[in-house]
């Protein structure tokens, strides 16, 4: 019979090579009670879970931090990266948010906890992340790629440095921007909602993609993005009400695409570009300010745009610099249905009506706009 002490030895040890060993798949499981013991070779016991070599990970319970102050996961793990599999499990965190009548608040956050923390290669999908001050944050330059993720109840939800993938992913709830990111982004059938700041924000003037997703009730801007991005298929409505002459629904910088889009209910600006964008096949209405308003160069054709007001006077349809071209876009606006700024910029074929004057600047009429039913 072996001694009481080497008995709690013995178990000791089988229960760390257990927790060390991949599952038949050949994937590493990730649960709360090996967390605290190290689940594999270069994780410490306690939190948060680090993830240092390459491979396959995935839950089998939840991690419950609401009591402990750290990251849940931790991922410094070089190419070809770790991939972190949820499992439909949640990482959960301590604070919570709500609306606070003049944007979204939060309490119980900790600073400086995420529910995953990365800092090399990782796929992450398949799960539930709330109550941490970042949902996901990587501050590395290697890729990043989400999916399939519920991220609620955060400061920020994702916190990006270098580039990142996502699709079908929905934020909820953040008490600053549901999402920021400094490098160059593709976003596909996102659901951003309750923004305390931006819905989606770039910081670094990267190029975003983003198409099939929904954007609303944000503060300040709902999509702000860099030069040479492409939003198309998306809807953007019931936000901007911070009033701001430089936030949109949407805004994007020089040569960008804004296409298929709806943009309707928000304080602000509709669609605001740099130069020689282009904005075609939207349908914009009840926004507060200009509904469309684009730089130099830039091209402005089929779009919709119905009435729009805001405090202090009536807000201009379309409105663009030197070198544009309006066509074929149907207007039904309180104030001026366009607003161009220079002979240079030339419109035609356009449809107005219930307007405030046809033009204002120096535009030039290509011919073919009919106003209230007149040529005009």
């Amino acid at each position: 019979m072996l001694p009481r002490w080497r008995e709690w030895w013995m178990v000791g040890l089988v229960a760390s090579m257990a927790s060390a060993a991949p599952a038949a798949d050949g994937v590493f499981e990730v649960n709360q009670s090996c967390a605290l013991v190290g689940c594999f070779p270069g994780d410490n016991p306690g939190f948060p879970v680090d993830i240092a070599l390459p491979g396959s990970y995935r839950l089998t319970s939840n991690l419950d931090l609401r009591s402990i102050n750290a990251s849940a996961i931790r991922v410094t793990s070089s190419f070809p990266g770790a991939e972190i599999d949820l499992n439909g499990f949640a990482l959960l965190g301590p604070g919570s948010c709500g609306d606070s009548g003049s944007g979204i608040a939060c309490v119980g956050l900790l600073p400086g906890q995420s529910g995953v923390s990365i800092s090399g290669n990782a796929q992450v999908h398949g799960g539930r992340i709330s109550g941490f001050t970042n949902g996901v944050f990587n501050f590395n330059t290697a890729e990043s790629r989400l999916a399939d993720l519920e991220i609620y109840d955060s400061q920020t939800h994702v916190l990006v440095a270098s580039s990142v993938t996502m699709e079908r992913i929905k934020l909820s709830r953040a008490s600053g921007s549901c999402m920021e990111f400094f490098g160059p982004a593709e976003i596909r059938n996102a659901h951003v909602a309750d923004c305390g700041t931006h819905g989606i924000l770039n910081l670094g003037a990267k190029t975003l993609r983003l198409s099939d997703s929904l954007i609303e009730r944000f503060v300040a801007s709902g999509v702000r993005a860099g030069d040479g991005s492409t939003i198309v298929r998306t809807t953007v409505q019931a936000g901007g009400s911070n009033g701001s002459a430089v936030d949109a629904a949407i805004g994007c910088g020089r040569g960008c695409l804004v296409q298929n889009c709806v943009v309707t209910g928000n304080g602000g600006n509709g669609i605001r570009t740099g130069v020689l964008a282009h904005v075609i096949e939207n349908q914009l209405d009840q926004n507060g300010s200009t509904a469309i308003g684009a730089l130099d160069g830039s091209t402005l054709s089929r779009n919709t745009v119905g009435a729009a007001t805001f405090s202090g006077g009536l807000s201009t349809g379309i409105s663009c610099t030197e070198g544009c071209g309006v066509f074929d876009n149907v207007i039904r606006n309180a104030g001026p249905a366009l607003s161009l700024g220079g002979p240079s910029s030339v419109y035609g074929r356009n449809v107005i009506s219930f307007h405030g004057g046809v033009a204002s600047g120096t535009g030039t009429s290509a011919g073919d706009n009919f106003c209230d039913g007149t040529q005009c």
